[in-house]
């Protein structure tokens, strides 16, 4: 709710980036972990340790302050493109590369804590695994396109109306007919 002012309250703001960031992690937290069950189901290995799937909740956590603090910034937000489906596809890439970027900026921080390097930093992060890498940028790209996706037409549709068209059941669905 907006002050009687017209803008929202610190408060307000507050609540706002705060379920926002919420709605972020848990989103990129149902993608790890499927990806995680996923993986367990193809090596047919013994089921992921309970520490993966917390593992799994502090990268959603970090990647979701870092997608926030993108959009702070305005990363991917004046796409050159004008169609809805391009803007989502730039806005997705241009988030991708931010958490490449940062993720690569934690890993070299975090060797400096340990007393490495920054290019050993990241050849531990690394660890010769240039093909699982690129696979995973490729797969979080494919987690950021139905996130923006949903955002760009909450944007042109109003995000209440878009709600609403989520959770009201349609009319074939509803009890008795």
């Amino acid at each position: 709710m907006a002050h009687p002012g017209g803008s929202p309250t610190a408060r307000e703001r507050l609540v706002h980036e705060l379920r926002e960031y919420l709605a972020i992690a848990a989103y990129l937290y149902v993608c790890f972990a499927a990806l995680l069950f996923y993986r367990w189901s193809i090596l047919e290995e013994a089921g992921p340790a309970p520490i993966q799937y917390g593992l799994a909740a502090i990268k959603a956590l970090v990647l979701g302050k870092f997608m926030l603090l993108g959009r702070v910034v305005g990363v991917g937000e004046r796409s050159p493109l004008h169609r809805p489906m391009l803007a989502v596809l730039w806005k997705s890439l241009s988030t991708l590369a931010l958490l490449v970027l940062l993720t690569v900026i934690e890993h070299v921080l975090l060797g400096w804590w340990h007393g490495e390097g920054p290019v050993q930093a990241l050849r531990a992060a690394l660890g010769g695994r240039r093909l699982e890498t690129a696979a995973s940028c490729l797969l979080m790209a494919m987690i950021l396109i139905p996130w923006f996706g949903y955002r760009e037409i909450a944007e042109a549709i109003g995000a209440d109306r878009l709600r609403a068209i989520f959770l009201t059941p349609r009319r074939d669905d509803a009890p008795g007919a």
